[in-house]
């Protein structure tokens, strides 16, 4: 049996469960007929009841192996949903990466709130080819942009790869 992967399928898959919000950083290892090991991120909100977060994310990773064979690993990330402060300032950020280059995206944004410094905490995916360089570059940019949004903004910024 030749195993066919789509990851834009799978993610939508994983997508059309109620309890995930979000997904990044899937990643598959082929180790062969049979031997496909594969883990992926999944945002789920904060406010979520995480037993039935729980089973939801234990029931796609048994429909994954049951129809593809694949045995997938989900990691739950909590993020903040329905919080009309949080999702203001993560506009902020999602507009300043798609100012810089609009291949860039975020994920995992979250917050930490204070009276004269607010950090906005984030991953920032970039093309894997982009060089050390340039990763740094687009970081700074990004933050500075942010910052000039409100002086008491603050990027921390994670670059990765996209997967």
């Amino acid at each position: 049996k030749l195993l066919k992967i789509n990851l834009k399928r799978e993610k939508t898959e994983l997508m059309e469960n109620e309890d995930i919000v979000g997904v990044h950083d899937l990643i598959v290892h082929d180790y062969g007929p049979g031997r496909v090991i594969a883990s992926v991120h999944a945002e789920v909100s904060d406010k979520c009841d995480i037993v039935k977060a729980y089973e939801s994310i234990d029931d796609a990773e048994s429909k994954m192996l049951e129809e593809l064979g694949i045995l997938l690993v989900i990691h739950m990330d909590p993020i903040a949903t329905g919080n009309a402060r949080v999702d203001y300032l993560k506009s902020i950020a999602v507009k300043a990466v798609q100012d810089y280059d609009s291949n860039f995206g975020i994920h995992d944004f979250r917050i930490t709130d204070g009276e004269n410094r607010i950090n906005m905490i984030f991953d920032m995916t970039v093309p894997f080819n982009l060089k050390e360089h340039e990763r740094k570059v687009a970081a700074a940019t990004v933050s500075k942009s942010i910052h000039e949004v409100d002086e008491r903004f603050y990027a921390v910024i994670k670059v990765e790869g996209a997967y």
